[in-house]
């Protein structure tokens, strides 16, 4: 059988929403902090275009990173006034790899959206070859 391959666009303005987010985080913190947010767009099918984002506000609740999901739903309800064709689509997070962490992220972005793809940027590459960008895409089994 054939195994049909997602398509997708990325504007740059979502690149450039996470970069920002990312230094302004490091700026007030005085070090690297890992940063989540909203992808928004449109998907027709196999095709995704990411065309907008926003910052998700976290908890630490124990030693748990936990989405503020209040915070999630009033950014969303503004979003869809402005932009009411706009879906959310997925979220964003700045590192290497996908850490265990990020799969509990993973799961709580699964309750707003059955499958979410997730954007990770690693702003500390020094890659001139490419764009420090991983995607990836929700299996359900």
């Amino acid at each position: 059988g054939s195994h049909m391959s997602v398509t997708i666009s990325l504007h740059p303005l979502v690149i450039m929403n996470i970069s920002e987010h990312w230094t302004r985080f490091r700026a007030q913190h005085g070090e690297p902090r890992q940063v989540y947010g909203a992808l928004i767009g449109k998907q027709k099918g196999r095709n995704i275009e990411i065309m907008n984002s926003f910052e998700l506000k976290t908890d630490v609740i124990g030693d748990e990173t936990v989405i503020n999901k209040d915070y999630y739903n009033k950014k969303e309800q503004q979003y869809k006034q402005v932009f009411s064709d706009l879906d959310f689509i997925g979220w964003y997070t700045t590192g290497d790899n996908p850490t265990a962490d990020d799969i509990k992220i993973q799961r709580q972005i699964a309750a707003i959206n059955e499958c979410p793809i997730m954007l990770q940027l690693n702003p500390l590459s020094r890659s001139v070859d490419h764009l420090p960008l991983k995607l990836f895409e929700s299996l359900i089994d």
